[in-house]
């Protein structure tokens, strides 16, 4: 069987509703030389069969059922079985233009940056921000570096890159907070030429679901998340302040409805979210008025739950 030019990867979880709109888009796709690999993550809805439906109709699809293991689970699972020349991701709850694939006509770069768009319930569609990356070899971490708080650059989606450079890679199990970003902060690493191109464009869901909700987890795994994220984006050796502040943000933002014990254990005791506090306020940027507040209010309970720590640090000096 020869392997075809495009291997399109989409994780499969919950997306009954939105799946055919996903799959269809993919099918009216004017390049045809595709797989389109499916991982259904243990779905309890009808995503399962719908995916072995469009199987059954097109040979260009595969479909692998495997037990819950979360979007990164998925995602490894397709990267181990593609086998075109390029990868891109799409997620299940999202469309692209009929165009989208054929992006790999324009340019033969390691990775392709295509356009993005929020698509509503409503028929709204707002463009996302779109960086300016046309560049090669030891230009792209200065580029990536000064550009990298965009929303288009920290998605896996809306990019097409080549499968050379992803051998070896895989997303984060267990990170459920900004894999996307440390995957792609790793990939800036491995690759030797990007290139943006517009009039190709990925079609980004919204749906009525608020970050507190998505984003369910713990101060601790937020932290932890936040170090891995960090460490990534210290290997492209160029500082970001808009990015660095980017990152406080969300970390405040998901671990706001948490107890405040347990966040002032990681807000206080976590060097990484101590490093870019640091590195915010060294470059003159001011902090958001939330982490101010919420700086105070942990400190505040923080020493009310430990007194004596605090009177024998006082006593020392």
């Amino acid at each position: 069987m020869n392997s075809p030019t495009i291997s399109i990867i989409t994780p499969v979880y919950q997306a009954e509703a939105d799946l055919p709109a996903c799959l269809d888009s993919i099918l009216a796709q004017t390049f045809t030389d595709f797989e389109l690999l499916l991982i259904d993550d243990e779905s309890t809805d009808r995503s399962g069969e719908i995916c072995d439906e469009y199987a059954a109709r097109d040979p260009r699809i595969r479909v692998i059922h495997q037990q819950n293991g979360g979007v990164s689970k998925a995602r490894n699972q397709g990267l181990r079985l593609a086998r075109g020349q390029w990868i891109t991701f799409i997620d299940a709850d999202d469309t692209i233009s009929p165009n989208y694939l054929a992006a790999i006509k324009e340019t033969d770069a390691d990775m392709i940056i295509l356009e993005a768009a929020e698509a509503y319930s409503d028929g709204r569609i707002i463009p996302l921000e779109t960086a300016d990356l046309n560049a090669t070899g030891n230009c792209i971490p200065r580029k990536a570096g000064q550009q990298i708080h965009l929303l288009l650059l920290r998605l896996a989606s809306a990019k097409i890159i080549k499968r050379a450079c992803l051998e070896g890679m895989k997303f984060q199990i267990g990170q459920k907070l900004g894999e996307d970003t440390e995957f792609m902060l790793r990939c800036y690493k491995r690759i030797s030429s990007i290139r943006t191109l517009s009039g190709h464009c990925y079609y980004w869901r919204q749906h009525d679901i608020s970050i507190k909700k998505k984003y369910a987890h713990s101060p601790r795994h937020s932290a932890r998340s936040l170090k891995n994220i960090y460490k990534a984006y210290k290997l492209l050796g160029e500082r970001n302040t808009e990015f660095e502040l980017c990152l406080l943000c969300l970390f405040l933002h998901v671990t706001d409805r948490s107890n405040m014990y347990e966040v002032n254990k990681d807000w206080f005791k976590d060097e990484t979210i101590k490093k870019i506090k640091h590195n915010i306020t060294k470059s003159g940027k001011k902090l958001p008025w939330s982490y101010k507040r919420r700086q105070l209010h942990a400190w505040t309970i923080y020493h009310t739950l430990h007194p004596f720590k605090y009177l024998k640090r006082l006593a020392m000096g």
